[in-house]
């Protein structure tokens, strides 16, 4: 009898940890260019800062796949989720204490 994928505890945890990265992804696709758009009143900021999260994807991903190709994809995603956990952990802290600024969101 085969065992269901739900049976193994590390194949969950990645399910899990995958699914709310990659939800929290696609949230900050909406969440920036509104933000931008509310902080600056401007369509061409919320366009811009668009731009950048889609953008930055694009023009990473053929470096992104030299190096999955090359180290631990593991530890890849581990660093990078830690990374864009930093990033928007000083958005946040920004924002909590009034200095965002459109510079920041399009960096972050």
């Amino acid at each position: 009898m085969k065992r269901s994928l739900l049976g193994n505890a590390d194949y969950v945890w990645y399910s899990l940890a995958r699914t709310s990265s990659v939800a929290g992804s696609q949230l900050t696709y909406v969440a920036f260019p509104l933000y931008a758009l509310a902080i600056t009143r401007s369509p061409a900021a919320a366009g811009l800062v668009g731009l950048a999260t889609y953008g930055s994807s694009v023009l990473a991903a053929p470096w992104a796949g030299a190096i999955a190709d090359r180290r631990n994809r593991r530890t890849i995603m581990l660093a990078c989720d830690l990374a864009r956990t930093a990033a928007l952990g000083v958005l946040a802290a920004a924002i909590a204490l009034g200095w965002s600024s459109l510079s920041l969101t399009l960096a972050v």
